[in-house]
C-alpha cells in the first residue's frame, strides 16, 4: 500500500499491516516527516532526498542500535 504520509495514523497503519499489507509513505522528504513515519513503523519510505533518510536512519541506529540496513 502506497499511502502519502500526510494525515497517516499508527492505528491506521497497524490495522493494514495486521491484513497483511506493507505500508509505504511518499513522498517523505523533511527530517521531521520521516521521524515519524519510522515512529508510525510504515515498512518503507519513498523520498526525493534519498541522502537526507540515510542519516536519519543513522541517527536512529545510534540510538537504538537498529540495522540500517532492515529498515531500507
Amino acid at each position: 500500500m502506497h499511502l502519502y504520509h500526510a494525515g497517516l495514523k499508527a492505528a491506521d497503519v497497524k490495522v493494514m499491516q495486521e491484513l497483511g499489507l506493507f505500508v509505504n509513505a511518499w513522498t517523505v522528504n523533511s527530517t521531521t516527516e520521516m521521524t515519524h513515519m519510522l515512529d508510525l513503523n510504515v515498512d518503507g519510505i519513498i523520498t526525493d532526498n534519498v541522502q537526507l533518510l540515510l542519516e536519519v536512519l543513522g541517527r536512529i541506529q545510534k540510538k537504538s542500535e537498529i540495522s540500517v540496513g532492515n529498515l531500507l
